[in-house]
This record gives structure tokens, sequence and C-alpha cells, in this order.
């Protein structure tokens, strides 16, 4: 019972940063960039307003970003995959994924519950909205990781 209560105390007073990545390391990895004609994007704040008919929807399978776009819906995984996939064919930008805690609550398995993308400046943003992100960091992939 001793040794419960102090695993409890260890993972509560860690930083989510470092929880063991093995899950996300290989579910994030080998996606296939999705080919478009993204030209009516003028800059990458205006990536979401390509996607805007996708309608939010919390799914367990992940979707690359021509499903994301064939489906019309996607979670947070799904909207910062796409905006990677866009911001680099249109644009020639890296963005990375980063996976993130939207509380402080870890969830069951030790995972994380949220996803943006880190833009080249440094900046984080939620890949839904295009707004800027101020959450606790747990995992960043480049986008060399995370495309093939």
């Amino acid at each position: 019972m001793k040794n419960c209560v102090i695993l409890g105390l260890v993972l509560c007073l860690t930083s989510c940063d470092q929880i063991n990545d093995t899950y996300f390391s290989s579910r994030f990895s080998d996606i296939p960039l999705y080919y478009a004609d993204y030209s009516s994007i003028q800059d990458v704040w205006g990536i979401p307003y390509y996607y805007d008919a996708v309608k939010y929807a919390i799914t367990d399978d992940l979707q690359t970003p021509q499903e994301t776009l064939t489906k019309g819906t996607a979670d947070c995984e799904g909207y910062a995959l796409l905006y990677m996939n866009i911001a680099y064919i249109r644009f020639g930008l890296k963005c990375d994924l980063v996976l993130t805690l939207s509380g402080r609550a870890i969830v069951e398995g030790g995972a994380v519950d949220h996803a943006v993308i880190r833009l080249p400046s440094g900046i984080l943003v939620t890949a839904q909205t295009g707004r800027p992100y101020f959450g606790p960091v747990c995992y960043i992939y480049s986008f060399d990781e995370v495309f093939r």
C-alpha cells in the first residue's frame, strides 16, 4: 500500500513530459501527405477557414488529412494533422505536432488529451481555430517524424 501511495504522489507531482510516450511515437508516424488545391489560403492564419466545414467529433481512430476532409469530421489530432499538411503543401512550413494536457489531470493510461501545432516561429496554435494555445506541453513530434 505504501508503494502505491508513493507511486501516486510521484505521478501527481511530475510533469506530463516525463510520461513514457511509446504509444504516441508509433501512432504519429508515417502519415501520408494529402496534396490538394490549397491556393485559396493566403497565409497560415487562414488555414482554419479552409476547413471550417469540418465538424468536431471525438474518435479513437487517427485520421489522415485526406480522411478528415473526406469525412468532414475530426478531433483535435485530425485538425492538427490537417493544419500541418496544409501549412507544408501551401507554404513549405514544417510545423510540429504538440500533445498537451487541456487540464492538469492525467487521463487513463497516462495519455495526454489534446493536440495542437507549433509553428516554425515557436508559437503554439490550436489547429481548429488558429488561436494561440497556452497550456502544458507533453510531447513534441517534428513534421519529419509525423509525415512520410
